[in-house]
């Protein structure tokens, strides 16, 4: 029963040709954006990895400042809404915004970065981290542009880039399957109208 499913999942893809271009379409559009993210990780990992210093510092949260701002939000009402009535029902939506300020020492210097959490944060003062660094002349230190978050980001990019990748090929192989039997559907044409001045 599970082949005969998933076989008829490839031919309603590949039989119609407005559901076949739609399917390419889809699944290309989420390939495009998972490729995207995965170029930002991969990108922010070769960075880290191709400077000449590198370092991972022990941070401590030396302080937490938090700042009430406002955002422009879909209405609720309104949010399976299309596009352009979902812009004309915007609401606007207080949050707090938490800036977290980290303490390192480099080359016997204490050093400060700020990070954020966005309507919350489980953080406190005194919490510990690890942070990766990197520099490019051994003075001015950068923190890696990745993190556990951004890499699970980058795992679920690679993952869908290839399982659309393989479904396109997989569509594509099906379709000329289906051409080749014949079996592709034809748009049925519309009945010529007579032209009542001939008689």
């Amino acid at each position: 029963m599970a082949n005969k499913k998933e076989e008829s999942a490839w031919v309603t893809w590949a039989q119609d040709t407005g559901g076949f271009t739609a399917t390419l379409i889809v699944f290309s559009v989420i390939v495009a954006v998972a490729t995207f993210f995965a170029y930002i990780g991969i990108s922010a990992h070769l960075t880290y990895k191709n400077a000449p210093y590198r370092v991972e510092s022990d941070c401590t949260l030396i302080n937490i400042e938090s700042y009430e701002k406002e955002q422009e939000v879909v209405d609720e009402n309104y949010k399976n809404e299309p596009a352009y009535i979902r812009k004309q029902h915007m609401v606007k939506e207080k949050y707090t915004l938490y800036v977290l300020e980290w303490e390192y020492h480099m080359n016997g210097e204490a050093r400060t970065f700020t990070t954020t959490n966005k309507y919350t944060t489980l953080h406190k003062v005194g919490d510990k981290m690890t942070q990766k660094m990197y520099s490019e002349d051994g003075v001015e230190y950068k923190r890696a542009g990745f993190d556990g978050t951004t890499d699970f980001i980058l795992g679920v990019s690679i993952i869908a880039i290839a399982l659309f990748s393989f479904l396109i090929v997989r569509v594509i192989i099906e379709r000329v399957r289906l051409a080749k039997a014949g079996k592709l559907k034809k748009k049925k044409k519309k009945p010529r109208k007579l032209n009542k001045n001939l008689r």
